[in-house]
C-alpha cells in the first residue's frame, strides 16, 4: 500500500482491511468506472487532499474502485 503522487491511496481487496485499520481518521471512495458522478469525482479528489492538508485536517484518503 503506498500514496500516489496525490496523496491517494489506491487499495485492492486483498489489503482492504489491514489497510484501513492503520488510520483514526479515513475517507474510502469507492468507485466504479461506469458510474457517472465517479467519473466526475475522480478528477477532483487531488484537490481535496490539498484542501484538507491546507486546513490542517489529518485524513487519509482511500481510493476503492469496484468493477
Amino acid at each position: 500500500m503506498t500514496a500516489t503522487d496525490d496523496g491517494i491511496i489506491k487499495l485492492t481487496p486483498e489489503i482492504f482491511d489491514s489497510t484501513i485499520n492503520q488510520y483514526d481518521s479515513i475517507m474510502v471512495i469507492f468507485m466504479a468506472p461506469w458510474c457517472g458522478h465517479c467519473k466526475t469525482l475522480t478528477p477532483e479528489l487531488p484537490r481535496v487532499v490539498t484542501r484538507l492538508k491546507y486546513k490542517n485536517i489529518d485524513v487519509s484518503i482511500i481510493f476503492y474502485s469496484i468493477s
